[in-house]
């Protein structure tokens, strides 16, 4: 009788261990959830604002050079088509060479991380 008490004390001790660690993994998840939706918003709030900014710009070019909405398009898809295939993208660029000890580099630093070098670095390089 008292191994039949033991087993069903352990087998009681080990479903509350079960629900309190499933309670915290589920409040953990929520935390989690709750950071990634603040993350989320905050990129939707940069990208709306980098729209406003993009449309902004285009308004002013337009008005002071006479450009039109086809000339936009026009360099649009030439951008798009460079990687050979037209996809929405911009082709992904090689990562900028050190023209005096010929490595390749991060594209992050101004400077050759090998030999000290200046390096020339594309203004919208995504690398």
């Amino acid at each position: 009788m008292n191994r039949l008490f033991m087993a069903t004390a352990a087998f009681d001790a080990a479903r509350q261990t079960a629900k309190h660690i499933e309670n915290q993994s589920a409040t953990g998840a929520k935390h989690a959830i709750g950071g990634l939706r603040n993350k989320l918003e905050g990129v939707n709030n940069d990208v709306e604002r980098l729209f406003m900014i993009t449309e902004a710009l285009w308004t002013l070019l337009k008005e002071v050079n006479g450009l039109t909405d086809a000339d936009l398009e026009h360099v649009i898809d030439e951008i798009d088509l460079r990687s050979g295939k037209r996809d929405g993208k911009r082709a992904k660029q090689q990562r900028p060479l050190c023209p005096s000890c010929n490595r390749r580099n991060s594209g992050r630093m101004p400077t050759c991380m090998y030999c000290g070098t200046a390096l020339a670095i594309e203004p919208f390089a995504k690398f």
